[in-house]
């Protein structure tokens, strides 16, 4: 994950590659547990990455993982983790709240899940609309 754009305090644009998140996701290892990466957001305290297995993958500061929302219990060492409520379908995009608490994941099954980051706790669930064509009416 390189050349991700964040605007500092003054509205500059400072590129940054992380490579500390780029060579933990790229291990075969985290790929077979978690899946591939397929959405990217950022917020001023966290880099959240979305999965082709439906999880959220939550990165600080220093590039440490720190939850992976969404993760079955059972499959994770950590209490940051286990919260069993994937949808188990690919996440197509993810974006934060303008405060950095929430975090939206819209997944490939047209369901959005909204999380709230701080207690790494699912708010809502969002059903699919089974005639897109409605959905912005």
């Amino acid at each position: 994950v390189a050349g991700i754009k964040i605007f500092n305090d003054d509205s500059s644009i400072v590129q940054h590659a992380l490579f500390k998140i780029s060579s933990t996701i790229n291990q075969n290892s985290f790929i077979n547990r978690v899946g591939a990466t397929t959405s990217i957001a950022v917020s001023d305290n966290f880099t959240a990455l979305g999965t082709s297995y439906g999880y959220i993958l939550l990165f600080d500061k220093a590039e440490v993982l720190v939850a992976v929302l969404g993760f079955p219990n059972g499959m994770c060492r950590s209490k940051r983790c286990c919260v069993n409520t994937s949808i188990d379908k690919e996440i197509s995009c993810l974006s934060f709240s303008l405060d950095g608490e929430l975090v939206a994941a819209a997944h490939a099954n047209g369901k959005v899940q909204i999380w709230h980051v701080p207690s790494n706790s699912p708010v809502c669930l969002i059903a699919a609309c089974s005639d897109p064509s409605t959905a912005s009416k």
